[in-house]
């Protein structure tokens, strides 16, 4: 089972360029660290 943050971070990637997402993931990737 996913948690809902990780539905809702995987749901704003759809409809989403290629380009916009590796920014969102970088984004979510550096809030982790």
């Amino acid at each position: 089972m996913t948690t809902k943050k990780e539905n809702v971070k995987t749901f704003s990637l759809k409809g989403k360029t290629k380009e916009q997402q590796r920014e969102i993931i970088a984004e979510a990737y550096i809030g982790i660290t």
